[in-house]
């Protein structure tokens, strides 16, 4: 049961993350990996355009 419900909010979390990205306009990749039927990672690649990169700022 308490299985379920973590992978219920797992799959949750995943649609409100591409959510995010479509909102914001993501321009990149997201590798999505499942083990048997069950989401397991999930790795994004941002792409940054050069145009773009003229508004980022040094930490």
């Amino acid at each position: 049961m308490a299985e379920t419900q973590a992978l219920e909010t797992l799959e949750s979390k995943f649609e409100e993350l591409t959510a995010k990205l479509r909102r914001e306009r993501f321009y990149g990749t997201l590798e999505v990996h499942y083990q048997d039927g069950r989401l397991v990672r999930v790795k994004k690649h941002e792409t940054l355009l050069v145009k773009d990169m003229r508004g980022l700022k040094e930490e």
